[in-house]
C-alpha cells in the first residue's frame, strides 16, 4: 500500500524516475566497463590456449610432416578441427609447400588460402624436427567462440546486477516515501486545503528535523491565516452594514470605463435591476442614454472627478422599467484596498424637480392671471368698440338697400353701386374682414387668459375616464382642422388600458381640451417629421391609463414618435405665449391653458417628457381614490 500511494505522488514519481536513470547508467557504464575487461582478459586468455594448442598439435605433426605422412597430417588437422572454436589449419612446409584445411557448414575441406581478417585469432607455431624447422602450424580460432564465452561469464553478472538494483530501489523508494515524498504529499494536500478555503486540517509533524520545522510554520501560517480571514469577514460585514445602512444609492465605478464594481441596497431598489446583472456593466445601463445624459458624458464627469475633486450635478436615470427619473449625484475620488476608484451617492429628485417646475410654473400662472385680470377689460372694451366699427363700416359701405346710405350718397352725388364696385376692386370689404377676424383671434386670447383667473367654473362629476379617451380620439379624427391639414385617421392609435373602468372627478369638457391640445400638437409635429421621411415612417400615438393607488392618482400618457423637442423647449413648453409655430400658427396659450386645467381646476399634474428625435410623452395625473 505505502509502495502505491508513492506512485501518486508527483515528487515520489520524479525522484523514482531520477534514481533509476542514474543507476542505471552507473550501472551500464560499468557494465561496459567489465565488458571491455573481461573481452580483453578472455581474449589474452583464448590466444594462450590456442598458442598451448599449436605447440602440442606442432609436436604430433613433426613426424608425419618429416616423412611426408600426408594422411597422417590429414588425419590430425580433421581431428582438431572438429573443436568448435577452431575453423582452419594450415601448414607452410619448406619448398612454398601448403596444406590447408577449413570447416564449413560442419564440413571439412581443403582450401587454398586460410581466413586472416579482425573476426578471427590466428596462432603461428613452428614445427621443428631434431631442430630443424620443417615448417609453420597455423591454427585459426573464430571470435564467436569469445564472444559466447563473454556472453555465458555476463548472464549470470546482469541478472544479478539487475537484482542489485531492484532490491537497491525498492529499498530507496521506501526510503524516500517514508522520510521526503509522505511528508511533502501531507503538506501539499495542506497547501490546497488552505489555498480552497479550508483552514481546519493541521499538518501531521514528520519524524525529520527539516520537514518538522516546515510543517510548524505552516500550521502556524494557517492560523494566522484564519484569523486574518476572520478579521476581514467581520470587516466586511461592517462595511456591508454600514454601504447599504444609508438611504441612498452608493454605486462604485471604475475610473477608466465607468464599469460598476459594486451596489448598495438602495442603488438596487433604485435602478430595479438585481446586483448579479448590474455589477459589470457600464454607467449607460441606468443612464437615460440621450445628450447629455449618455455614456461619454458620464465618463466625463467621472474624469473630472479624478481631476478637479468631487463633483456634484442632475442627471436623468432611466431604471430598468424604462421610466425616466431625475437623481442628484455626487462623484468622489477614493482609494478602496488599495484600488483607485469613484464613489457615487445618488438621491431621487424627481418630486424636487417636480416641485420646482410646479413652482415656476405657478408662478408663470399667477403673472399671466395677473395680467390678464388686470388688462382684460381694458383690451375687451376697445377690442369691441374696433370690432363694432369694422362691422359698420363694412355694412355702410356695401350694403345698397340702407336707407341712410341712400341719403347720404344722394347728397354726395355719387352712385352707391360704383362705390360698392371700387371697395370691392381695392379689397376694402377683405380689409375689413381682415380687421374683423383678428379682433375675434384677439378676443379670444383675452378669453383663455382670463381662463386663468376663472376658478370653479367647470361642472365636476365622476366621468369614466376609458370612454372619456375614446371620445376625445374620435372628437380628434372628424376635427374640421386637424382634417383640413392632414388625415387623423391615418395615425396608428394603440390604447393600454386597464381591463377595469377607472371613474374620476373632473370636468369632462375642459379635460378633453387638454387631450385635444395634446392630440393636435402631436399630430402637426408627426406630419413635420411624415413630410421628411415619407412612407418609411408610421405616425404612432400610444395611449395609456392606469391607476396609481400609492399616491392616490389617476395617470393618463400620451405618447407620440414625432420629432420630439430639445431640453431647452421641454423647459419651456408650458410657458404662456412659447411656441416653436410659425406665426400666425399659434399663440402658444394652449399647454399653458392645458396646465391651468390639470393643475388649478383639478389640482391634478401635468408633465412632458421628451428628447431630440426621440418622441414625446405627456403625462396627465388627476386626483383619485380607489373604491
Amino acid at each position: 500500500m505505502l509502495i502505491n500511494k508513492s506512485i501518486l505522488n508527483s515528487v515520489m514519481v520524479r525522484v523514482t524516475i531520477l534514481l533509476m536513470i542514474s543507476t542505471s547508467l552507473v550501472l551500464t557504464a560499468s557494465g561496459i566497463y567489465r565488458y571491455v575487461t573481461n573481452a580483453n582478459e578472455q581474449e589474452r586468455q583464448l590466444r594462450k590456449e590456442l598458442a598451448s594448442l599449436g605447440k602440442n598439435l606442432s609436436t604430433s605433426l613433426a613426424t608425419p610432416v618429416y616423412n611426408f605422412a600426408n594422411t597422417t597430417i590429414e588425419s590430425i588437422c580433421r581431428a582438431t578441427l572438429r573443436q568448435k572454436n577452431i575453423v582452419g589449419i594450415g601448414l607452410s612446409l619448406e619448398g612454398n609447400q601448403t596444406i590447408n584445411f577449413i570447416k564449413q557448414k560442419n564440413k571439412i575441406i581443403p582450401y587454398k588460402h586460410l581466413p586472416d581478417d579482425a573476426d578471427y585469432i590466428v596462432s603461428n607455431t613452428p614445427i621443428i624436427y631434431n631442430n630443424t624447422k620443417l615448417g609453420i602450424l597455423h591454427i585459426v580460432m573464430t571470435k564467436q567462440y569469445l564472444l559466447h564465452a563473454l556472453w555465458s561469464d555476463a548472464k549470470f553478472k546482469i541478472i544479478t546486477l539487475v537484482v542489485l538494483e531492484a532490491c537497491l530501489m525498492f529499498f530507496l523508494v521506501v526510503i524516500i516515501e517514508i522520510y521526503i515524498a509522505h511528508p511533502l504529499q501531507q503538506m501539499a494536500t495542506v497547501s490546497k486545503s488552505i489555498a480552497d478555503g479550508n483552514l481546519e486540517t493541521p499538518v501531521g509533524i514528520p519524524n525529520t528535523t527539516e520537514f518538522a520545522i516546515l510543517a510548524k510554520s505552516l500550521n502556524v501560517l494557517q492560523t494566522n491565516i484564519k484569523e486574518q480571514i476572520d478579521k476581514l469577514k467581520k470587516s466586511e460585514e461592517n462595511y456591508r452594514e454600514i454601504f447599504n445602512a444609508g438611504s441612498y444609492a452608493v454605486i462604485i465605478h471604475d475610473v477608466e470605463n465607468g464599469i460598476i464594481l459594486d451596489v448598495n441596497n438602495p442603488a438596487i431598489k433604485m435602478s430595479g435591476y438585481k446586483k448579479e446583472e448590474i455589477v459589470g456593466q457600464t454607467i449607460d445601463i441606468i443612464s437615460a442614454g440621450v445628450t447629455p445624459y449618455d455614456k461619454e458624458n458620464a465618463i466625463k464627469w467621472i474624469k473630472k472627478a479624478c481631476e478637479e475633486g468631487p463633483q456634484t450635478f442632475e442627471w436623468k436615470m432611466k431604471p430598468k422599467d424604462g421610466n425616466i427619473t431625475w437623481v442628484e449625484v455626487s462623484l468622489k475620488f477614493v482609494k478602496i484596498g488599495g484600488n483607485e476608484v469613484i464613489l457615487a451617492v445618488s438621491r431621487n429628485i424627481e418630486e424636487k424637480k417636480r416641485a420646482q417646475e410646479l413652482l415656476i410654473q405657478s408662478e408663470k400662472m399667477m403673472s399671466v392671471g395677473g395680467l390678464a385680470a388686470g388688462m382684460a377689460h381694458e383690451i375687451n372694451n376697445p377690442l369691441a368698440g374696433m370690432m363694432h366699427t369694422a362691422s359698420v363700416m363694412k355694412d355702410r359701405l356695401g350694403d345698397l338697400d340702407i336707407p341712410g346710405n341712400i341719403i347720404a350718397a344722394e347728397k354726395s352725388n355719387i352712385s352707391l353701386a360704383g362705390l360698392k364696385s371700387y371697395m370691392e376692386r381695392r379689397d376694402i370689404f377683405k380689409m375689413l374682414d381682415r380687421i374683423n377676424n383678428s379682433g375675434v383671434r384677439a378676443a379670444e386670447i383675452v378669453k383663455n387668459m382670463l381662463s386663468f383667473v376663472q376658478k370653479g367654473k367647470g361642472t365636476h362629476s365622476t366621468h369614466c375616464m376609458t370612454e372619456l379617451i375614446d371620445e376625445c380620439v374620435e372628437l380628434a379624427s372628424i376635427d374640421y382642422d386637424l382634417k383640413k391639414k392632414y388625415d387623423f385617421k391615418q395615425i396608428e392609435i394603440i390604447r393600454e388600458f386597464p381591463s377595469e373602468s377607472i371613474y374620476v372627478p373632473c370636468d369632462a369638457g375642459k379635460i378633453q381640451q387638454v387631450l385635444m391640445n395634446i392630440l393636435r400638437n402631436g399630430a402637426e409635429a408627426m406630419l413635420e417629421k411624415s413630410n421628411k421621411l415619407g412612407d418609411n415612417y408610421q405616425q404612432r400615438f400610444i395611449l395609456r391609463l392606469f391607476a396609481r393607488p400609492e399616491i392616490n392618482m389617476m395617470q393618463i400618457e400620451i405618447e407620440d414618435n414625432g420629432p420630439g423637442m430639445s431640453e431647452d423647449v421641454r423647459k419651456r413648453v408650458f410657458e404662456p405665449f412659447f411656441t416653436t409655430k410659425t406665426t400666425g400658427k399659434g399663440t402658444g396659450l394652449g399647454l399653458s391653458v392645458s396646465y391651468f386645467i390639470i393643475a388649478d381646476n383639478h389640482h391634478g399634474e401635468m408633465e412632458v417628457d421628451s428628447s431630440f428625435n426621440e418622441g414625446t410623452r405627456f403625462v396627465i395625473r388627476l386626483p383619485y381614490k380607489n373604491g
